[in-house]
């Protein structure tokens, strides 16, 4: 029989070079199969490889007024409202006017709870706008926050707040002349506002500059016993209508604070 002029020791040695490379190549692929999924393992245990950030890190701490800041937003805004930034509520926002907010706030009950007294507002939707501004059409699609002017020096009388009975975070920011209490992530929108009752708890009995802080007349910076509030559609601060709680008096009229507690009688 006549044998074949090609050599099957060539053959055999090229079939055993392509296994080897194979087997080569599905190791290196496993090695980076195993690499990658070592990195994967070591970036967190939540899975995201994102570290946990808290709720904070989000939250709006009011940005500084620089002067660079100041002038670049006056160049944009045809320098308007630049007093606002010296006075509550301390940002530069596009609109104050009350009348651009479609809420409202109405004290609806002040109550004693042990060693709290919660201050409860109600909000209340004030309906379609028949010259809606542009901060009114945001807001009523969505309100961020809520702030108060207050006495600086209530400031330990605050202990919490919360929002139709779910906590919510709050912030006491003395930087500027007066303070302010901000409450965040209120969530609410037209759809949701009416009714909705925001509660700030403070501890009760506590005084400062002769005022009892766990009252509306001590609280607020004015000492009338009406709040002085700003509420905003995000942090942005595009919008902040800044209003005044509570009926004021007629033109003339005495303010009425409410009388003292009694003095102890001796034994």
């Amino acid at each position: 029989m006549r044998r074949s002029r090609h050599s099957p020791l060539p053959l055999a040695l090229l079939v055993l070079g392509l296994l080897a490379m194979q087997g080569l190549t599905q190791e290196v692929v496993q090695d980076v199969v195993e690499e990658s999924s070592s990195a994967t393992s070591s970036s967190g245990a939540s899975g995201s490889g994102d570290p946990l950030i808290e709720d904070s890190v989000f939250e709006d701490s009011g940005a500084p007024i620089t002067a660079s800041w100041e002038a670049s937003w006056l160049a944009e805004n045809g320098g308007e409202n630049t007093a606002a930034i010296q006075s509550f509520p301390y940002c530069l926002c596009t609109d104050y006017r009350c009348s651009t907010s479609p809420y409202r706030i109405k004290q609806s009950s002040r109550s004693v709870n042990g060693n709290l007294v919660n201050l409860c507002y109600r909000f209340e939707y004030l309906g379609p706008s028949t010259a809606p501004t542009a901060c009114y059409i945001l807001m009523e699609r969505w309100m961020e926050k809520i702030e108060f002017e207050v006495d600086k020096r209530c400031r330990p009388a605050m202990k919490g707040a919360t929002m139709n009975g779910f906590r919510k975070t709050f912030y006491w920011i003395d930087d500027f002349a007066t303070g302010t209490l901000r409450v965040t992530r209120l969530g609410l929108t037209k759809l949701n506002a009416t009714g909705a009752t925001l509660c700030l708890s403070l501890q009760k009995g506590y005084t400062a500059g002769g005022f009892d802080c766990d009252t509306p007349f001590g609280l607020y910076q004015q000492h009338d016993g009406m709040a002085r509030y700003s509420t905003f559609e995000s942090s942005d601060h595009r919008c902040c209508p800044t209003c005044i709680e509570g009926a004021a008096p007629p033109p003339g009229a005495p303010i009425i604070y409410p009388p003292p507690p009694p003095s102890p009688q001796p034994p």
